[in-house]
């Protein structure tokens, strides 16, 4: 199951995966992403789905999520998830989006079993995709909003602001993926591929870049309300210039 620590986590059911696939940020080249900002997104594809696996795959995760370091997301889905082109677009974003990447830059994405057998997405596929998934992160930011914004503020967890200014990240991936099928290493190539793609202000999105460059020096003061809301507004202002612009196809 190669070398990997991830991998052999995944020994015990080798035998019931019919392809793994592993991306996020943990395995960046960026020294800081993979420090300050260790994201590792699992996609076991399982022969058959039973709840037996699906018990020993949480206990997997579980146990990899030990690491405080490391923020982990697994996602289990079925080889037929993965084969039939009928299915492959109903999967959720995340594994959509490492299934394109794995197919454009294997290289960037660790996985093992018969990966070639999965369907390959087309370029109209993908566009199709990303449209849709721009539109599902824009309506989970908005529900967060109108539902849970005071007790974020509150809360002043930092975790909630990582999570949205990967959100806005992900949107611009996802815009510049729906425009030219190019995927962006990190979160810098994306607003400087964006800048070129798209005729919006990108600066104060500039600014959540250099939040994650600082990460362990951001407190949970005052400056935090003001960075999650304008998180937010940014979220809702580049949506609304996606959207009437009519630049997504």
């Amino acid at each position: 199951m190669g070398n990997s620590p991830i991998l052999k986590k995944f020994k015990e059911i080798e035998n019931d995966i019919f392809c793994l696939i592993l991306a996020g940020s943990y395995f960046s080249d960026n020294k800081q992403t993979q420090d300050e900002w260790r994201d590792v997104d699992i996609i076991v594809v399982l022969n058959k789905v039973t709840l037996d696996l699906q018990r020993k795959v949480s206990k997997i995760a579980k146990s990899l999520r030990n690491d405080p370091g490391m923020d982990v997301s697994v996602d289990i889905i079925s080889k037929e998830d993965v084969t039939n082109p009928q299915n492959i677009l109903n999967l959720h974003t995340k594994a959509i989006n490492a299934i394109y990447e794995a197919n454009k830059t294997p290289s960037k994405i660790f996985f093992f079993g018969i990966f070639e057998e999965i369907y390959q997405l087309s370029d109209s596929d993908i566009r199709n995709y990303s449209k849709v998934a721009i539109r599902e992160l824009f309506q989970e930011a908005h529900k967060d909003v109108s539902r849970n914004l005071n007790q974020m503020l509150i809360d002043k967890d930092k975790k909630i602001l990582k999570r949205y200014i990967k959100r806005i990240f992900n949107i611009i991936k996802l815009a510049i993926i729906n425009k030219n099928g190019e995927i962006p290493a990190t979160k810098a190539e994306s607003i400087r591929i964006a800048a070129n793609l798209f005729k919006y202000d990108f600066s104060r999105i500039k600014n959540f870049l250099e939040i994650v460059n600082s990460w362990p020096n951001i407190s949970k003061g005052d400056e935090y309300d003001e960075l999650l809301s304008s998180i937010f507004e940014e979220i809702y202002h580049f949506n609304e210039y996606l959207r009437q612009s009519e630049t997504i196809t």
